[in-house]
């Protein structure tokens, strides 16, 4: 009974341990692993030198690097999170890390042409051209015009080699033919050729120059001594240039209510009483429509210690038949001319607008004149607007041999805009509407004087 009892609780236990021992034996197998696995990580990660993790900013710009790599851009700078552990091993390393070489710079250039191209001409954006101006061209390499952000190459202008006629050719490369002599000009474009900068009197450089810096007195000044200087060698085109800047500057100098310190033909004068513009302007020898308009003043509300700006004249003018143009000048207390203004006119058919010497007739002005046609007899009455003067009539009187006694010429408007510029008066210098309107603004009767050149 006792060995029989000692079996029955022997049997059960050694059943039970046997079945734990093949239970357990899996699970202690992959505890195992497990403990492993982590020690092995742990040893990876401390020989790897970091004990904590990277940021998630580290491993972003470790991305960009990598990536900015093949570009040649400049490693970008890591960012590390405070609290992450010391920096990584990478950045104790004393290997430094290779840098790709940069691709060799490209030899394209850009051809820069001094001068407009021919219309259709221009070459494509980023491709290469070439075009010649004269026999200079300059080169600007690749991807500097326009000056772009981050690109410091410098800029070459250097002049190339003179251009070469071609083989075989009397005509030089790229150059256009000149026109066959006695060819006939184009109609609109000027009859002669455009002013050589190098051969420009040194005078017109200076004055054209004192202008740009603001000294429109003084630039005025010395333009206008070599515009009327008889031997001013001016070409047609600089003349012309001269026109166009004093006729700009003296809107404001001359033709505005403002008085430029040192302006030689005008000054201030203060309102007395008892002055009234009709009487005031024959002190100046100018018109009392010249002193309303340029002051912009009422006639009729002038005040006592009122300020006027007048301008000493009397005013003149000068009439260039094969230009057909007419030049307004003053004269200086030193007996300077000073361009004023200029118009351009029309003038008698078949030549017979008689040069010479003039003076504006005394009380040869009238506004909205009748006139009587010398050839037909036909009267045409004031306010006829069929009337071929216009509306304003200025009369000449000769004052020399060549001009004495020669009546009924003036100067006059026209209702045939189209003839200025052109000869078909019957000897007398018309002007447009406009034009006609303020010349008889600026000359004056019996003092004004009047040369008709060639």
């Amino acid at each position: 009974m006792t060995l029989s009892s000692q079996r029955t609780r022997v049997t059960p236990i050694r059943g039970a341990g046997a079945s734990y021992r093949r239970g357990a034996k899996p699970w202690l197998a992959i505890a195992v692993v497990i403990i492993l696995a982590v020690v092995a990580y742990r040893f990876l990660v401390s020989h790897d030198g970091s004990a904590g993790n990277l940021s998630l900013q580290s491993t972003q710009a470790a991305n960009q690097l990598a990536a900015a790599g093949t570009n040649n851009a400049a490693p970008p700078q890591r960012t590390y999170q405070a609290g992450t552990g010391p920096l990584p091993a990478t950045s104790r390393n004393p290997t430094p890390t290779a840098t790709p070489a940069p691709p060799p710079a490209q030899s394209q250039t850009n051809t820069v042409t001094f001068g407009s191209p021919a219309p259709g001409s221009a070459p494509a954006p980023g491709s290469n051209s070439t075009a010649t101006a004269g026999s200079t061209t300059a080169s600007i390499p690749s991807g500097v015009a326009g000056n772009t952000p981050g690109n410091n190459s410098p800029v070459s202008l250097q002049a190339g080699p003179e251009r070469r006629e071609s083989p075989g050719s009397g005509t030089p490369a790229n150059t256009p033919a000149p026109p066959a002599a006695g060819a006939a000009a184009t109609a609109g474009q000027p009859t002669t050729a455009p002013s050589n900068t190098a051969a420009r009197p040194e005078a017109f450089r200076q004055g054209m120059s004192l202008i740009e810096q603001g000294q429109l007195i003084r630039g005025r000044e010395v333009l206008s001594r070599l515009f009327f200087s008889p031997d001013n060698h001016l070409s047609l085109a600089d003349s012309q240039a001269i026109r166009d800047t004093l006729n700009s500057i003296n809107r404001e100098l001359v033709f505005s209510p403002r008085v430029t310190a040192g302006d030689p033909v005008v000054e201030t004068y203060v309102i007395q009483p008892g002055d009234v513009l009709a009487r005031l302007a024959p002190r100046y020898k100018i018109t009392y429509q010249l002193l309303q308009k340029i002051n912009q003043a009422n006639p009729r509300r002038l005040y006592v210690g009122q300020q006027l700006k007048v301008i000493k004249g009397p005013l003149h003018a000068i009439v260039y038949k094969h230009l057909f143009m007419m030049d307004i000048y003053a004269v200086t207390a030193d007996n300077q001319r000073l361009f004023i203004s200029s118009f351009s006119v029309g003038l008698g058919k078949e030549d017979s607008t008689p040069i010479g010497s003039w003076r504006v007739k005394p009380s040869g002005k009238l506004e909205n004149p009748a006139w009587t046609h010398p050839a037909t007899n036909h009267y045409y009455a004031p306010d006829d607007p069929q009337n071929p003067i216009g509306e304003y009539w200025i009369a000449l009187e000769g004052t020399e041999d060549l001009t004495r006694g020669r009546n009924g010429y003036g100067i006059h408007g026209t209702i045939e805009p189209q003839s200025i510029g052109q000869q078909m008066s019957m000897g007398c210098v018309r002007l447009r509407p406009a034009d006609i309107a303020q010349v008889y603004e600026l000359l004056v009767d019996g003092d004004s004087t009047v040369e008709i050149r060639p």
